[in-house]
């Protein structure tokens, strides 16, 4: 169902349209006689000139040419002709005007500029003169905000460069506290505890540790959780026992736990306690 508002809509667009308004225009022109008798409709006057009724006088007075052809034929004349006589109208005013400033031109030729021409070209240059002051005020703030986002990018650039420093250090301790060669090599280790004293000569390649007695290699040990503080120039880790020495001697500790320093070369702390001392053998 068609709402009211879509019908008026439709009906001013019919309205609207110039070949419609223009076929309406030309039927009236056209038939004048039959508009003025249907607005003032006299039925005495109808009566006078001889007709019976005004229906009567619209029915002789009416014929197809002058109800549809010609005024369907002038509507569509003007609705394709108007825009280009519009056209015509324009060009032409146009070269008028044209030649009316070559004319002032002419006439105006080596005298004093009009005083209200003056007046408005003072008017222009003073608006031009403000708007490239605005423009030069706004092109100095952006270059302002241009140095200030400069600095703070360098600052930021500055604060990454030093992050990303920081982040290397921390990388390369890391590294460092984890990387056990720093062991590797003989050591002639010194021990007293509980169990008393005694003397042994070790050598350690990354995990693995070898005690070595007079007659040759008696013991094996890995090295776990290996931990090297820089700061403090400790080095921390766990000798764990073989499972072959284990099954040869099972009373023995299953873990050793050193906690050293360095003093010079040589590495000095505890095991399980116990003092320990390991001598870093020079070739």
């Amino acid at each position: 169902m068609i709402k009211k508002d879509e019908f008026l809509n439709q009906v001013r667009d019919r309205f609207a349209n110039p070949l419609f308004l223009s076929f309406i225009f030309s039927w009236i022109v056209i038939n004048w006689k039959i508009t003025v008798a249907l607005v003032w409709y006299d039925n005495v006057q109808i009566k006078n000139e001889g007709y019976i009724s005004v229906y009567d006088f619209i029915s002789k007075n009416l014929n197809s040419c002058d109800a549809i052809w010609v005024p369907l034929g002038m509507a569509c004349a003007y609705t394709i002709g108007y825009p280009f006589v519009r056209s015509i109208i324009q060009a032409i005013q146009s070269l008028a005007f044209r030649f009316g400033e070559f004319l002032d031109y002419k006439v105006l030729k080596g005298s004093k500029i009009d005083m209200n021409k003056y007046l408005k070209l003072k008017e222009e240059y003073t608006s031009k003169a403000q708007k490239l002051h605005s423009l030069i005020n706004e092109e100095s703030e952006n270059i302002e905000k241009i140095r200030e986002l400069n600095d703070k990018n360098a600052q930021l650039q500055d604060s990454l460069n030093q992050s990303k420093m920081t982040l290397n250090n921390l990388n390369e301790k890391e590294v460092k506290s984890k990387n056990m060669s720093m062991l590797n090599g003989y050591w002639h280790n010194n021990f007293s505890g509980t169990g008393g004293r005694g003397k042994e000569t070790v050598n350690i390649l990354n995990h693995m540790y070898l005690v070595y007695s007079d007659e040759g290699y008696s013991q094996k040990y890995t090295l776990i959780h290996f931990q090297y503080d820089e700061t403090n120039n400790r080095v921390f880790f766990i000798k764990q026992t073989s499972d072959a020495d284990m099954r040869k001697d099972p009373s023995q500790p299953r873990y050793l736990i050193n906690d050293l320093r360095f003093d010079g070369l040589d590495l000095v702390g505890t095991e399980n306690g116990n003092d320990i001392r390991y001598v870093k053998k020079v070739d």
